[in-house]
């Protein structure tokens, strides 16, 4: 374990790099010409099998190891959101209104999203009504709309 974080710590700065000129260059959607040619050049020289999308950008690269059963698969989304990029980083996106913006769902335990608890409370409503009236009584609630932020759900 001691070899392998050492050679993580090697490539710590070249990974940062790589990530850095991924996301000042975002693309939208699943066309991805330019994102997908900077992680093909990326894995080059790994020895991994590596295999483009033909009609998606993906890249699917694999790592033979004898033969073990074995199988680690580690997925990423590489699309961009149609998002201005407010942030003042040297490596903040240059592309006007699109960001690499998939922070905003990678640590939900660190978010301060309201919507999911929005979302309990009403099935909570739903369920009381349900359990706790006769079917035949003239019972209704309605949530109509949630409003978080600037996003209206």
């Amino acid at each position: 374990m001691a070899s392998f974080l050492s050679e993580a710590k090697e490539i710590q700065n070249d990974l940062a790099t790589i990530r850095r000129h991924i996301h000042q260059e975002p693309e939208i959607g699943l066309d991805l010409p330019k994102t997908q040619a900077k992680i093909v050049a990326a894995l080059d020289g790994l020895g991994l099998e590596v295999s483009t999308g033909k009609s998606l950008s993906s890249v699917t690269a694999v790592l033979r190891a004898g033969n073990s059963q074995k199988t680690v698969l580690l997925r990423a989304d590489m699309d961009a959101l149609p998002v201005t990029e407010l942030a003042d980083l040297s490596y903040k996106s240059q592309i006007d209104g699109v960001m690499h913006a998939c922070g905003h769902g990678s640590q939900p335990h660190t978010a301060k999203d309201p919507i999911p608890v929005a979302i309990e409370m009403v099935s909570a409503l739903q369920l009381m009504i349900t359990r706790s009236f006769d079917a035949f009584d003239p019972v209704v609630i309605t949530v109509g709309q949630f409003h978080a932020g600037p996003r209206q759900i």
